[in-house]
């Protein structure tokens, strides 16, 4: 009993540790009608992804092999950069000094643990009035690419099209 007592101990405080009451979840908003100065509206378009093929869809997988896919990307980035991808997950912003990032993040099964992607789409569309509200499920499809910022490798998806 005591040889596997030590072992246990371990697993229940890995566990514990990535559980979290903090879990996000995805929520069914639905985009205001904001309108631009001129009166047109201004949105990022919201694009029917449905039918739109990618070299790497994690959009059928599982949370969990989602999350796996995305940090294996991550990790390996040389093998993934200029692939197509198409991901489901829930949108963010942040901002630093003058830079906006704009991602999507997914959960792992367990919603302790999550991986997210940054996408820029073609255009510079105005936030928050052009976007979805934060932490609303979206999918994203765009062109894996990597590049450096403040000394760091990020990854983004480039010509990013949105669906919500």
């Amino acid at each position: 009993m005591k040889k596997w007592l030590p072992g246990l101990l371990a697993v229940v405080i890995l566990l514990s540790s990535c559980a979290s009451n903090n879990a996000v979840t995805a929520t069914d908003a639905v985009f205001s009608d904001d309108t631009a100065a001129n009166g047109s509206p201004v949105t990022v378009p919201n694009v029917d992804l449905t039918d739109k093929k990618a070299e790497i869809d994690m959009t059928g997988m599982t949370k969990q092999m989602a999350y796996v896919q995305l940090s294996n990307m991550m990790l390996r980035p040389e093998d993934y950069i200029g692939k197509t991808v198409k991901l489901r997950g829930v949108f963010a912003h942040a901002a630093e000094n003058d830079r906006e990032f704009f991602v999507c993040y997914i959960m792992d099964e367990t919603a302790c643990c999550s991986q997210s992607l940054e996408f820029k789409t073609d255009n510079s569309y105005p936030y928050p009035e052009a976007y979805p509200p934060e932490r609303t499920e979206i999918t994203v499809y765009g062109v894996f690419d990597t590049y450096q910022y403040n000394g760091y490798e990020m990854y983004r998806l480039l010509h990013a099209e949105l669906s919500y």
